[in-house]
């Protein structure tokens, strides 16, 4: 019930944090699992700009799956993350961009949580 408060004021609103390029958006709870691992990439290119990638999953409706933490990681040392408004604990949209232009971004993204039926 904390995540979905929580969830539900951090992304009422459109959310641009600037960190490193790891962060994580809920909690781990007592049993849960890895849903899933998202993996992402941009370039090569050219010439250094920046990139950005985009993470949007949903949960399987015939699995019955609920998200208690989503942890996105990227392969710069800065980034900013924008969040996709959301209070539900079965999808979420994740945009990763980079502060520096840069010629290439990888990222993934490790989806927890539990798979009811």
């Amino acid at each position: 019930m904390k995540f979905m408060l929580g969830a539900l004021v951090i992304l009422a609103f459109v959310a641009l944090v600037h960190c490193t390029c790891n962060i994580g958006f809920g909690k781990r709870e007592r049993n849960d699992l890895e849903l899933i691992s998202l993996q992402a990439r941009s370039g090569p290119v050219q010439t250094p700009q920046n990139l950005t990638l985009f993470f949007d999953y949903e949960t399987d409706p015939t699995r019955n799956e609920e998200i208690t933490l989503y942890h996105v990681y990227g392969s710069v040392s800065n980034c900013s993350f924008r969040l996709s408004p959301s209070n539900s604990r079965r999808a979420f949209r994740v945009e990763l961009t980079t502060v520096q232009p840069v010629v290439e971004l990888h990222g993934n993204v490790t989806v927890y949580g539990f798979r009811w039926g």
